[in-house]
C-alpha cells in the first residue's frame, strides 16, 4: 500500500463524505483549478471523456460540483466546486494533518518536508 493510501485510509475513513479514487482526483483538480471543462479534466486525469463525464455526473448528483456556461462562449460548460465540496475537503485535510502529526509528532520536521514535497508535485505535474 502506498504512503498516500495509508494516510488516507487511516485518517479519513468515516470523516466527511468518502469519494472513490477517480472522484477524489477529480475533486482535487476541480478545487485547485475551478472553471475547467470536462475535456480539460479528462485530459489532466488521463481519462477517457466518457469516464470523466460519468465521474462528473456522479459528483454533480451528490452536490460536489456545479456546471455553468462560460460567459464568453455560452457553448462551453465549466465545472466549479460547491460549498459542500470545500467543506468536505476541509474535514479531510484536518484528518490528514492529525494523522501525520500522530505518526510523526515533530511539526518542524513535517514543515521542513513541505518544500521537497511541493517540488516533487510540481515536477510530476508536467509530462
Amino acid at each position: 500500500m502506498t504512503l498516500s493510501r495509508k494516510i488516507s485510509v487511516r485518517s479519513t475513513t468515516g470523516v466527511g463524505i468518502d469519494l472513490g479514487t477517480v472522484e477524489a482526483l477529480a475533486m482535487g483538480l476541480i478545487t485547485a483549478t475551478p472553471g475547467l471543462t470536462s475535456g480539460q479534466i479528462a485530459a489532466e486525469l488521463n481519462l477517457k471523456s466518457s469516464n470523466a463525464s460519468t465521474t462528473l455526473r456522479s459528483l454533480e448528483q451528490r452536490g460536489f460540483l456545479e456546471r455553468h456556461h462560460d460567459p464568453a462562449d455560452g457553448r462551453v460548460i465549466r465545472v466549479y466546486p460547491t460549498a459542500k465540496a470545500h467543506q468536505n475537503l476541509a474535514l479531510k485535510r484536518e484528518a490528514w494533518a492529525a494523522t501525520l502529526l500522530a505518526a510523526h509528532p515533530d511539526p518542524a520536521q513535517l514543515t521542513a518536508l513541505l518544500p521537497t514535497l511541493k517540488a516533487l508535485d510540481d515536477a510530476l505535474a508536467t509530462p
